[in-house]
């Protein structure tokens, strides 16, 4: 049979100081949205497509690549944007003969100008354009805001079961899986969905830790016990969208309805009993520093700058931390991924071993100044480099021009692309080995823990300004769902309270 597959992702940060546009979206080496074949061979060897489409191809289905847009995280969708993408994909989808299904990978918390609910809104297009009779399947980050129409519309939503997100091969083949039986001619799956009231701050959403690792344990035993055929997600949520649907979810797809709800009923609960975990109590940044500073160790400590992250959509480029640890003298410590393209290129144009007076960072957030200080450019790359750790490894990544600046103990790996993700490999690229310092200290909220972890002896996150707020009660929301809990230092309601189901 022949599948279409098709993406179009982002993850929308209502509160981000700046706008997505068309051209923010391309492929990783920094080429255009890929096309086509282009599909397959211009994306991340580990995204859910290629699980998706190795498990479809070992049932001797055809798959049909049609379109993969994908943008780093930031603020709302421009309309041309939105649409442009969209026409490009039903467009494609219109070409495509003796189509029998349709696979999709979204995100589930994308946001346009014009539409609060845009992944919502391209299975709604999809769906008008293929007619109720063809098969549509998704995969979803399990940060998505998810409506119970979405759930209505898909045939099939599988989400990923960790974060740090390394198992999205695996959320592609559990897609694939509800699908198959549909191909083979059997029922639909029968469909549940339950809304949980309370926003869950994304630094503690990590299955790494508690609470979220028992959770997760706790929907694969009741996915098992519910019966083959079953697939139970947990979508944590997003709550930097300011829209009416962000909220954590569950919601299951399965052959026994009465199992389903069973099933999606105690994992609701386990998840309400939850909700005092997901209190915010984070550090500032020289509390930080001075923790970090304290400790004995002989393993790196790991300084996370969780709130200016650009997985998250902040601009990856304020100084707080780097002058914490030059106020605190400290001797050995590294920090990144710092996005300064300007600086990036004064330091090439300098060479290496040169000493550079340069305007770092605080460029992006209004309000926010650049460090003014004499650097030392120690190492200078520039175009792709291979990633090796837990969820990337086996793609380059492209960051441009990149160098790594120093000034007294402290380096700084300095890009010229805004990235999402960091892992060691982005630090190696300019010569920092953050196994060789005492701290290192990421722009990254949860990521960095898969490949990380490993090599260090203590985590101590910690709150700075940026735009990837980790407390919902300091967000100035104008949207969300009248009962809604922001868990910040304690509850906060917003509205009238209500029950947790949708």
């Amino acid at each position: 049979m022949r599948i279409a597959v098709a993406g179009f992702a982002h993850e929308t940060n209502t509160f981000a100081p700046f706008p997505t546009k068309y051209a923010d979206f391309g492929d990783w080496m920094g080429g255009g949205i890929p096309v086509g074949s282009d599909v397959f061979t211009k994306t991340p060897s580990k995204f859910s497509l290629h699980g998706f489409a190795e498990a479809a191809r070992r049932d001797g289905h055809e798959l049909v690549p049609l379109i993969h847009a994908f943008a780093p995280p930031a603020s709302r969708l421009e309309r041309e944007c939105f649409e442009r993408i969209m026409s490009q994909m039903l467009d494609a989808l219109r070409r495509v003969e003796r189509l029998d299904a349709v696979f999709l990978e979204l995100h589930g918390a994308m946001v346009a100008e014009h539409v609060e609910d845009a992944d919502a809104e391209v299975l709604r297009r999809v769906r008008a354009l293929i007619g109720e009779d063809v098969p549509l399947v998704i995969s979803l980050d399990s940060h998505g805001n998810v409506t119970a129409e979405m759930i209505q519309i898909a045939d099939g939503i599988a989400a990923y079961r960790t974060y740090p997100h390394v198992d999205m091969l695996e959320t592609g083949a559990r897609a694939y899986r509800l699908l198959a039986p549909l191909l083979a001619g059997g029922p639909r799956h029968a469909k549940t969905f339950r809304s949980i009231p309370f926003l869950m701050p994304i630094y503690l959403q990590t299955t790494m830790e508690e609470p979220c690792r028992s959770l997760y344990s706790t929907l694969e035993r009741l996915e098992k016990e519910a019966g083959e055929g079953t697939c139970l997600s947990f979508m944590t949520g997003f709550s930097l969208a300011d829209v009416p649907q962000c909220r954590p979810c569950v919601y299951g797809y399965g052959p026994n309805q009465e199992q389903l709800e069973r099933a999606i009923s105690c994992l609701e609960a386990e998840i309400l009993a939850t909700e005092a975990h997901f209190a915010v109590n984070l550090p500032d940044v020289d509390t930080a520093v001075r923790m970090a500073l304290s400790l004995s160790t002989s393993k790196p400590i790991v300084m996370a700058d969780v709130q200016d992250n650009a997985g998250g959509g902040a601009t990856s480029d304020t100084i707080w931390a780097i002058e914490a640890l030059l106020r605190a003298g400290a001797p050995d410590a590294a920090v990144g991924l710092l996005y300064d393209p300007d600086t990036a290129a004064l330091a090439h144009a300098a060479g290496e071993a040169a000493e550079i007076v340069v305007d770092l960072g605080g460029k992006g957030m209004p309000g926010h100044q650049p460090l003014r200080r004499s650097f030392i450019v120690e190492r200078l790359h520039e175009g792709p480099f291979d990633l090796r750790g837990p969820m990337l490894g086996g793609t380059k990544m492209n960051l441009g021009k990149m160098a790594q600046l120093r000034c007294g103990g402290v380096r700084i790996v300095v890009t010229s692309v805004r990235t999402w993700y960091v892992e060691r490999e982005s630090f190696r690229a300019v010569g920092v080995n953050p196994e060789e310092h005492r701290i290192v200290v990421v722009k990254s909220t949860n990521h960095y823990r898969a490949d990380f972890a490993p090599i260090t002896s203590n985590i101590i996150e910690f709150a700075a300004p940026a735009a990837v707020t980790m407390n919902p009660a300091k967000l100035d929301y104008k949207c969300l769902q009248p009962g809604t809990r922001l868990y910040g230092n304690g509850p906060v309601f917003l509205g009238h309270q209500q029950e947790g189901r949708a």
